[in-house]
């Protein structure tokens, strides 16, 4: 097993997570693809802890994003790559200087 540095023995492992609205909640005028929606979310949450796509929904709203009552699902594979030009586990949270 491998040792820890005690400078990071109480570090936190996050996840940046993509959702999309719900198919129910798309532009079907736009089709697949990253063009699909028009906006994304962004979860950056603690690799021990899942999303609750409700409270999301509701944050999201209440925050002037997209309108009261869309639904989010997590964004599949190829999208977020599409996306952010990283593989799903590779996307970091804040500062990409690479464009996709």
């Amino acid at each position: 097993s491998k040792r820890i540095s005690p400078r990071y023995r109480n570090a936190i492992v996050i996840n940046s997570l993509i959702f999309r609205p719900e198919l129910s909640h798309r532009c079907d005028s736009y089709g697949e693809g990253a063009d699909a929606a028009k906006a994304y979310v962004v979860a950056i949450v603690p690799s021990t802890d899942r999303v609750d796509t409700a409270k999301l929904s509701h944050s999201v709203a209440r925050s002037g994003g997209a309108g009261a009552g869309t639904k989010w699902e997590l964004a599949p594979s190829e999208l977020v790559e599409e996306l952010c030009g990283f593989r799903p586990g590779a996307v970091p949270p804040l500062g990409h200087v690479i464009a996709p």
